[in-house]
């Protein structure tokens, strides 16, 4: 049923477009026939001049769509940028916190060190080495 449904659809658009051809042709006056009055040369440069100026035209239209897609794209990157890091560095993300209160230990260290105290050692033991 499918199947015959888009072939009746082909039928009657390429009806058509035979039927509009036809109401352009009988309109417009123009004959479909060669013209043997322009050479060969002159067609082909005609034929090469409306190339360039349609690629001229496809060109400009790209080079647009480029920009505005390239605009489009930063604005979503640097939104879903800012989204992340929000999220990621707020007091509410559990890594962010443990880095923190890791880095805070770290300085605390280091400024004792740098003081001339000798560090609290976490994993202070009473072994003797040399009474072994």
């Amino acid at each position: 049923m499918n199947v015959a449904r888009r072939i009746l659809t082909m039928i009657v658009l390429m009806l058509t477009g035979a039927a509009l051809f036809y109401v352009l042709q009988a309109g417009s006056g123009l004959a479909s026939s060669p013209n043997d009055k322009i050479s060969s040369a002159d067609f082909i440069s005609i034929i090469l001049t409306a190339l360039g100026v349609i690629l001229a035209a496809l060109a400009l239209f790209l080079g647009g769509l480029a920009i505005i897609g390239w605009s489009a794209f930063e604005a979503r990157v640097k939104q879903s940028s800012d989204e992340f890091l929000e999220r990621r560095f707020s007091t509410t993300d559990i890594r962010y916190v443990e880095l923190v209160q890791e880095i805070k230990e770290d300085v605390r260290r280091e400024i004792q060190v740098a003081r001339g105290r000798k560090p609290q050692i976490e994993n202070d033991s009473t072994f003797d080495e040399d009474a072994v």
